[in-house]
């Protein structure tokens, strides 16, 4: 489940704000901490929630994240790959060598993924935020 919510950010980042993958996945810790401080509170409180995961959208969104994660890990390689986009001015990553580690990690297991065509996602389906 964690793997998918970070493709899922990562995706989302790079296609809609301008991000890269590794700079996505650098910050996924400090997106995991803030959001088991305030979650639960909402939780807590909310009359009701819905889970937005669809039984597709692995099929979906991991062939885009995988992509998107080599060609970060090309830019990395070629000394291309831009500062950041989520920490502050001056501060390259905060952890790329973590953050690198975790992109190979994920590369390698979105391999393991059939592929579904973008295509076939309902244009008012949630999922079309993330591709």
């Amino acid at each position: 489940q964690t793997d998918m919510r970070i493709l899922r950010r990562l995706s989302r980042d790079v296609f809609h704000r301008g991000s890269t993958a590794i700079s996505t996945i650098d910050f996924w810790p400090m997106i995991a901490a803030s959001e088991a401080k305030i979650i639960p509170e909402y939780l807590k409180n909310a009359d009701f929630y819905v889970n937005s995961a669809l039984d597709y959208e692995y099929s979906v969104i991991v062939p885009k994240a995988r992509e998107q994660i080599k060609i970060s890990l090309k830019l990395y390689e070629e000394g291309k790959l831009p500062t950041s986009s989520h920490v502050k001015p001056g501060v390259y990553y905060a952890d790329l060598e973590r953050a690198l580690k975790e992109s190979r990690r994920l590369l390698k297991a979105c391999n393991e993924v059939p592929r579904i065509d973008p295509i076939v996602v309902p244009a008012d389906s949630i999922l079309q935020e993330f591709i």
